[in-house]
């Protein structure tokens, strides 16, 4: 009994770990096809940080599309950071899970310094983290594209997109939330499906999940 035991353990034990490792992806846009002109996007997975850039396509304000992959670990301490270009205004990227869960999107043109830091995992889907900009809420969640965005923390200006599953936008305003105010959102000719909503402000970046059903 001990000996099937120990066998059971040892083959539990091996499932488990052909989940240890995976592969993430990130699609990296160019507006212009022209190359990210000296931007770059650091990944940094249990302190070894890699960083990448898009290659230049045709040029000529024709889109250039890019997908890298990189492998992750169960209980990677993750942290992805951006530095500047000439045109980061032309710049765009999205990192996907190893289930294809959309995990942050940047949007267009992304702020410089530390974006998005969490830990990263292969056996789950990793939702969307929260990197700064923590006082900002949004509800109800699920919600049929209608919902308010709270502010709990200090009075800010806010600058509000949001994007579909593709990384594209599909709306953006500029919201003055004093200490405690809520805005009201409708976006009621969504299609049903999950948005990325990101909340820019002088503290920093939110980026939050929404499903509108």
């Amino acid at each position: 009994m001990k000996k099937l035991l120990s066998i059971l353990t040892a083959f539990v034990a091996g499932i488990f770990n052909l989940n240890a490792q995976c592969d993430w992806t990130m699609d990296m846009h160019d507006a212009w096809g022209d190359g990210w002109n000296g931007a770059s996007v650091s990944v940094s997975l249990a302190g070894t940080a890699t960083s990448y850039e898009a290659t230049a396509g045709a040029g000529g304000n024709v889109q250039t599309d890019e997908t890298i992959t990189f492998s992750v670990n169960d209980g990677d301490a993750m942290e992805v950071s951006f530095t500047g270009g000439s045109w980061d205004s032309e710049i765009s990227f999205e990192i996907y899970n190893n289930f294809g869960t959309l995990i942050y999107s940047s949007g267009v043109e992304p702020l410089a310094g530390v974006l998005y830091s969490s830990t990263a995992g292969c056996s789950f889907a990793t939702d969307v983290a929260e990197v700064k900009g923590d006082d900002l809420t949004i509800y109800p969640n699920p919600n049929n594209g209608e919902f308010f965005i709270s502010n709990n923390g200090e009075a800010e200006n806010i600058n509000l997109h949001v994007l579909d599953i593709q990384g594209k936008e599909v709306y953006n305003n500029v919201l003055n939330l004093g200490t405690g105010a809520n805005e009201f959102i409708k976006l009621n000719d969504l299609n049903p499906g999950m948005y990325i909503v990101v909340l820019d402000t002088e503290n920093g970046r939110t980026t939050k999940n929404v499903v509108v059903q």
